[in-house]
């Protein structure tokens, strides 16, 4: 944000949430909005060019409501983010402070772009509503209670672009993570023990190339 707030000081960067952060904490000009309910979320979605979310693990609900009001959201080109996204509704960048900025000022200079990506984004989460979240938690608890292996979700991945990767920062270690992650994607029918040995061999191979 610092980057981006440097390259493009018009932008009015908005932050939400029950603890704002500690004068001096964070180092660009922002406004916290505090707690938020779910409409007045809805309305800074609308008002808003891009919105930013960084699922490390699950995806988080967030950009998925900021898809449903049709805000172009930047998130994480990470494998848990690459079965629940489809190409044109969201944009995922590699996890470098330089690669989201990239994303972020790619869509804030391209309205025609925001706009596909907007309608895009809408017409994904029509077939998601709210309660879409909330059944499948039941149903894979019922599943469990009743001593049943949980029904799996889908194994395809269905965001398939490349990660955004700013190329002037892009290093050795950076391209390789991206590779690694391409690869491990298309192994996603071979089970668990054999993923993971791969995945900690890949894991080895990036550590040896950036020691």
């Amino acid at each position: 944000m610092s980057i981006v707030k440097k390259k493009m000081p018009e932008v009015t960067i908005y932050m939400y949430g029950s603890t704002p952060p500690l004068p001096g904490d964070i180092p660009f000009d922002y406004q916290h909005l505090g707690l938020l309910g779910l409409q007045e979320c809805n309305r800074l979605y609308n008002r808003c060019e891009v919105g930013l979310c960084l699922s490390a693990s699950n995806p988080s609900r967030i950009p998925f409501e900021m898809m449903a009001a049709g805000l172009p959201v930047v998130e994480f080109w990470r494998e848990n983010n690459f079965y629940d996204f489809h190409d044109d509704s969201i944009m995922l960048s590699l996890p470098t402070p330089e690669s989201l900025a990239l994303a972020m000022m790619q869509l804030l200079n391209d309205a025609e772009q925001r706009r596909t990506m907007s309608g895009a984004a809408v017409q994904f989460m029509q077939s998601r509503p709210l309660t879409h979240e909330s059944q499948q938690f039941i149903t894979a608890t019922n599943h469990i209670l009743a001593g049943e292996q949980p029904e799996r979700g889908n194994h395809t991945p269905t965001y398939r672009r490349p990660a955004i990767v700013a190329p002037s920062v892009a290093t050795q270690q950076d391209v390789l993570y991206a590779i690694s992650l391409a690869y491990s994607t298309r192994l996603a029918f071979l089970p668990t023990p054999v993923r993971k040995f791969l995945s900690q061999c890949l894991q080895f191979v990036r550590h040896i190339v950036s020691s």
